[in-house]
């Protein structure tokens, strides 16, 4: 069972109902919700909801409602939020023992629990809606079009996926026959970062980084330019390459907000297919893009990934705090791939822009 968190969102979307509620949820966490529990961080006045917490997928009754309660309740301590909204996805058997647990948790931190729903595809029940219509045994049938949300969401910019699997789809490694293609095209690279490696001498780590930002550029290039995904042999040996630091940096200076679509794209096709080895550079470009994307969930689903690979890469850790803490893409302070050839300029003419 995972317990994720997302801590910024593209606009800020106030709920002033249950149904607006609801209506919020899939756009706040970038996917519609199913069989799982999610708490909402919320200023307690004017309903504005600034993060949120969640549990699932839930397979089966949960041992330790009290253990699942405790993890989606840790935003509450680390960022000193004094209200919350619960609301569960699914059948009651299911969901409802993790929502009322999650609620006795919240209230011992001190926490205000402003409404905790459960939701089916077309009723929810209170379970704050003592003298009201919304303690009907048989749910309080809803319809999100009559709620301005949406609206506000799409004119954001803000998308909803069908569900999480089709995130972790961006980020899961390829199978089959494809997943031995780039096995044959690793073992290639990797001999042929030995032999030219070998045959540079003295200068054989300039000559890898020299040839990694070559290849930067040409990929990168053709990415922007519309052109097919980058082939087995290619993906593979610039996966070997982008362990070089420099070249890393290279690739990162390239993605701008103003062709983020091409820079996911091409970021994704790269980490599902190179070997885990070489995954936490892929994942970390691609996780960087995604929160230049203002997407969240995705940058989270890559730098997952990326950790898996190298648990102390250094650029995982910095898109994942700035994810988290809230950070505006639009004030990162980045770099050009001008800037860096400037300041970590390699040989063999490389360092023009």
């Amino acid at each position: 069972m995972d317990t994720e968190e997302i801590f910024r969102f593209p606009v800020r979307l106030s709920v002033k109902t249950p149904v607006d509620l609801i209506a919020a949820v899939p756009y706040l966490v970038g996917f519609h919700p199913e069989n799982c529990v999610i708490a909402l961080g919320t200023d307690g006045h004017e309903g504005s909801v600034d993060f949120a917490s969640g549990c699932g997928p839930l397979t089966g009754a949960v041992d330790d409602p009290s253990g699942l309660a405790g993890r989606l309740c840790v935003p509450f301590t680390t960022r000193s939020c004094r209200s919350a909204i619960l609301i569960a996805y699914g059948a009651d058997e299911l969901v409802t023992p993790c929502l009322l647990a999650a609620r006795t948790r919240l209230r011992s931190l001190g926490v205000t629990v402003a409404e905790a729903l459960r939701v089916t595809k077309d009723r929810y029940w209170s379970y704050e809606c003592a003298g009201t219509d919304r303690c009907d045994p048989e749910g309080v049938p809803y319809d999100i079009h009559h709620s301005t949300i949406p609206a506000t969401a799409v004119a954001a910019g803000v998308r909803v996926r069908a569900d999480r699997a089709e995130i972790l789809s961006l980020t899961d490694p390829v199978t089959g026959a494809e997943r031995e293609t780039m096995d044959r095209a690793t073992r290639d690279a990797e001999q042929r970062c030995a032999r030219l490696w070998g045959e540079s001498g003295p200068t054989g780590r300039a000559s890898l980084t020299a040839e990694g930002i070559r290849t930067v550029r040409t990929v990168v290039a053709a990415a922007l330019n519309g052109e097919p995904p980058p082939a087995p042999a290619t993906v593979a040996w610039l996966g070997v390459l982008l362990v070089d630091l420099r070249t890393r940096d290279e690739a990162w200076a390239h993605i701008d907000r103003s062709r983020i679509a091409a820079h996911i794209s091409l970021w994704s096709h790269v980490l599902r297919r190179v070997d885990t080895a070489y995954a936490a550079a892929p994942a970390s470009l691609l996780a960087f893009a995604a929160w230049q994307n203002d997407d969240p969930v995705l940058a989270d689903a890559a730098l997952d990934r990326a950790v898996a690979a190298e648990p102390d890469y250094s650029m995982a850790g910095l898109v994942r705090r700035a994810v988290h803490s809230g950070l505006s893409p639009r004030d990162w302070d980045g770099f050009t791939p001008e800037w860096l050839a400037e300041q970590a300029p390699v040989a063999d003419g490389t360092e023009a822009g």
